[in-house]
């Protein structure tokens, strides 16, 4: 009956009935896009006896995830195939966050999104490392007042060595950017792809414009 489904969004707070449900999802031949941002974390568990043969959408943002959990699906076969990837609030660390980005996925992925994560300098820096050479779309955004786990310094670091050639948003709302984040982003002409730049904090007004006169940030909606 549900054999042609393409997409799907679950909405499955219960544990027991999370993980029931999740066995079946491999089952469907044509799923493209699977969206479980409202399940509980023990569905995404279920997931890797899944074949998912065509999916290239996998949004879990929101699910607590572990380590384990996604070491598992990054050693599935379907997860090397994905073009966009939602792990925003899963409560991931360094040690995962450093696996997905050393995994082949990296190659494939169009969006990714891992903000309000326990990012520190360790996993940035691993980001920053990462082949993520079609990836179109990057969100570190954190809600606001999120204390960050690295510094200024840091995120500048991650940015002046970003080289992301296909990249057309950069997200980093609520992140320490500050006066050497901002001239890091201005020096670095790896973002002349830039169409959107949503800015964190601690932007000054000189260095707004140092951003607005950069030549290679001249097509960016700067935010």
């Amino acid at each position: 009956m549900f054999r042609g489904l393409t997409q799907l969004q679950l909405a499955l707070p219960d544990p027991e009935i999370a993980e029931a449900m999740s066995d079946g999802l491999g089952t469907l031949p044509d799923l493209h896009t699977l969206d479980l941002r409202r399940v509980a974390s023990e569905a995404v568990g279920g997931l890797t006896t899944g074949a998912f043969s065509r999916l290239v959408r996998f949004e879990v943002g929101g699910c607590k995830l572990t380590s384990n959990t996604l070491r598992e699906l990054l050693d599935r076969e379907w997860f090397e195939r994905l073009r966009v990837l939602d792990l925003a609030s899963t409560n991931l660390g360094d040690r995962a966050i450093s696996s997905l980005a050393a995994h082949p996925v990296a190659g494939n992925l169009r969006v990714l999104r891992l903000g309000n994560n326990k990012i520190g300098t360790t996993g940035l820096m691993a980001l920053g490392r990462g082949r993520f050479s079609n990836l179109r779309r990057l969100s570190l955004s954190v809600s606001a007042g999120t204390k960050s786990r690295f510094t200024d310094t840091d995120l500048a670091s991650f940015l002046s060595s970003l080289q992301l050639p296909q990249l057309r948003c950069l997200e980093l709302r609520g992140l320490p950017l500050g006066h050497v984040g901002v001239w890091a982003i201005a020096a670095n002409s790896a973002f002349e792809g830039l169409r959107e730049l949503w800015l964190g904090e601690g932007v000054t007004e000189n260095g707004m414009k140092a951003l607005k006169d950069a030549k290679h940030l001249q097509q960016a909606r700067i935010v």
